[in-house]
């Protein structure tokens, strides 16, 4: 620990900072290509008084919820059938389309 800080913090903070910034370049895309950002909240950890104040919270990134299955778990044909699957697909390479025009440079995720 260097400076009053946790060695994760400075990481985990940059991490943060440029999903909000993906979130905020992309709001056009939100709630229909993304999920829906709502804002960065910082959650208390406990209530009893901390060993070190960066350990009293957590932050956290508020995002849409959608009830469903994980994408990565469907089998195409199988689970899905296949037109409705390379909807999907096609819906993801449009949403990459959009991203790319909308001039968006991903960034250390």
């Amino acid at each position: 620990m260097e400076d009053g800080k946790f060695p994760w913090t400075t990481a985990l903070e940059e991490h943060l900072r440029a999903a909000v910034k993906a979130y905020r370049l992309l709001r056009r895309l939100q709630g229909r290509l993304i999920l829906r950002f709502y804002g960065l909240v910082h959650l208390p950890i406990s209530s009893s008084q901390p060993l070190h104040p960066i350990s009293n919270y957590i932050p956290c990134l508020i995002i849409e919820y959608i009830q469903g299955v994980r994408m990565g778990s469907l089998k195409p044909g199988v689970d899905i059938p296949r037109p409705e699957a390379e909807a999907l697909a096609d819906l993801v390479m449009d949403t990459f389309r959009t991203m790319k025009a909308e001039k968006f440079v991903p960034g250390p995720y």
